[in-house]
């Protein structure tokens, strides 16, 4: 029953505060840098280290929210910072070090690999990179203030501690390839290598393997602190919570961070009724018999009737998605015998367009599903809301769960003034299908394999580009595939013709350069792993075996374009100077 159901998820949710796994995950991530210590034999160094860090850092913590009058800053706060940043300094030093002993087999490929490693703590631009990567991450968790809604800090914190940290990596990646590779042109260097019994593909496949390790390397040290963090953060005080874990009465706060945001979740959208071929095969004829009768001209093509279609199909599926003032539509969504099996509450996301979406207008919207009273929202317009805890319970013994949605207050009688459309992505439903733990892992061999992809970009650059030309091509490169599926997405509302059919030339030329290269990236655009890990949407598997296949695929591609380069290029030309 719905009352049973519901026992069971508040339950789950209270059964979080016992759960030991957090912790044996954070003493792993403790214990594993103290092993390493103690095998490198750096165990007085890291206690000598600690004494110091906490004689200075022990004192501000105990001053509590007093603040500074030197800084202006917090006493806990500024604690907080400086063991974040030695902690995360420390895990540098330390990871580093493991990194040259697993890189020094007596092979070519990992003698070159370990030297990348070596340059990448001497280099000045890849110190900077690091110092500002430890101070940001240390310096995030003061910026979050404890009136916000918890659910919103550890968002605030997912959001920039991975996505920020990814983007100073991925530049340092950028600029360790291409540096690597070009500067040992420029200072001859590069001499000393080719003249021993080294080949082309070993020399660029060690440049690559080091500058992955090292991408590696930053990435285990940011995300072991964001993974802590977060894991600290969402054991504070939720809104509505006398004390952690311990609400007055339900804490809509707790129960969204336990249920959206620190989850893994997978998303259903609404079905679309099937094609009726034969319906469309005939509106199509119709089409087509009245352009001709209009324009004697007219070109009756393939290319012509395939638009037509899609046309037809395009106004049939903005037609299903809207309903008029007063109007009741019900929403089928299918393949729900998983949620319904797990008995995890589902939640409804939604977003609704009228005209121009002006901003200062909401809408009643009523919601409505089995074993369950309706729900009357007032929504914003153009905006992305959510509807949570669908009890499992409405969903049939066919997976099945049907939402009705009605274009007004049903309760009061009160009609909105206009029809309402939901976008083809704006009406879906969200439901639990792992743990935030292994979404999190997924994450970051995800943002690992793009980082080996951009080191990949570099080095390809950096065989016949000078430093300046090739890390422009290569940052050129990272900011394209980046928002390529921003650039799809508005080429789509970017069209060529005006509303009389009259071609735009500068557009058609935006259009004829922009498509390709929208398409060309959207192998890498489309995967979104800091995204998901924020919304509390899965990376599953596949999608990890996808990325190491496309990657994989397009990283050697470069490669091989990179070898069959580098042995063509004439090595011992002399400057004179």
């Amino acid at each position: 029953s719905a009352v049973e159901e519901t026992v069971k998820m508040l339950n789950r949710v209270g059964a979080r505060e016992s759960d030991w796994t957090d912790v044996a995950v954070g003493a792993g991530l403790a214990l594993a840098p103290s092993l390493c210590v103690i095998w490198l034999g750096l165990g007085l160094t890291a206690l000598g280290l600690l004494v110091v860090v906490e004689f200075v850092a022990g004192p501000l913590w105990l001053m509590g929210n007093r603040r500074l009058w030197v800084v202006g800053i917090e006493g806990r706060s500024l604690a907080l910072f400086i063991d974040g940043a030695a902690a995360l300094a420390f895990s540098f030093t330390v990871l580093v070090e493991v990194a040259r002993l697993a890189l020094s087999g007596p092979w070519a490929v990992t003698a070159i690999a370990r030297n990348v490693v070596n340059e990448a703590v001497r280099l000045k631009v890849s110190l900077v990179f690091v110092i500002l990567l430890i101070f940001a991450l240390a310096a995030l968790p003061g910026l979050l203030h404890e009136s916000t809604p918890l659910r919103y800090r550890v968002q605030s914190f997912l959001q920039y501690g991975t996505g920020g940290s990814f983007l100073i990596i991925a530049l340092m990646v950028v600029f360790l390839a291409v540096g690597s590779v070009a500067f040992e042109q420029r200072d001859r260097v590069i001499w000393q290598t080719m003249t021993k019994p080294v080949a082309a593909w070993q020399y660029l496949l060690g440049k690559w393997l080091g500058v992955s390790m090292m991408g590696a390397v930053l990435l285990a040290v940011s995300a072991s602190g964001v993974f802590l963090f977060t894991t600290y953060l969402a054991e504070q005080k939720a809104i509505g919570e006398t004390a952690p874990h311990q609400p007055r009465g339900a804490s809509e706060d707790r129960w969204i961070l336990e249920n959206q945001v620190l989850a893994a979740r997978t998303r259903v959208r609404v079905a679309i009724p099937p094609v009726d071929n034969e319906a469309l095969a005939r509106a199509v004829e119709e089409r087509v018999t009245l352009a001709r009768r209009a324009d004697a001209n007219y070109q009756d093509t393939q290319a012509e009737r395939d638009n037509i279609a899609n046309e037809l199909l395009t106004q049939a599926r903005q037609q299903f998605l809207s309903i008029e003032p007063g109007g009741i539509k019900p929403y089928v969504f299918q393949g729900l015998e998983r949620a319904r099996e797990r008995a995890e509450p589902l939640v409804v996301r939604y977003r609704i367009d009228v005209g121009s979406n002006d901003p200062r207008i909401t809408y009643r919207i009523t919601f409505h599903v089995a074993d369950a009273a309706p729900r009357v929202v007032s929504a914003p317009l153009g905006q992305t809301l959510t509807l949570p805890d669908i009890y499992p319970t409405a969903i049939d013994e066919h997976g099945q769960l049907q939402l009705d949605v009605a274009n007004g207050d049903v309760e009061r009688g009160v009609l909105n003034a206009e029809t309402i459309t939901f976008p083809p992505d704006g009406l879906e439903v969200f439901y639990s299908v792992g743990s935030f733990r292994m979404n999190f892992l997924r994450v970051m061999v995800v943002l690992w394999l793009k980082l080996a992809f951009l080191g990949a970009v570099g080095i390809w650059a950096a065989t016949f580009l000078s430093f300046p030309v090739a890390s422009l091509v290569s940052f050129g490169v990272f900011v394209v595939a980046e928002g390529a599926g921003y650039l799809s997405d508005s080429l789509d509302y970017y069209d060529a013709t005006d509303t009389k059919g009259n071609l735009i030339w500068y557009r058609l030329i935006s259009r004829l350069i922009g498509l390709p290269i929208s398409r060309g990236f959207r192998f890498y655009s489309n995967l979104r792993p800091t995204q998901n890990l924020v919304d509390g949407v899965v990376v599953s598997w596949g999608t990890v075996v996808w990325a190491v296949v496309v990657l994989g695929v397009v990283t050697a591609a470069m490669y091989g374009i990179g070898v069959w380069v580098f042995r063509r290029r004439e090595l011992g030309t002399y400057s004179g100077h």
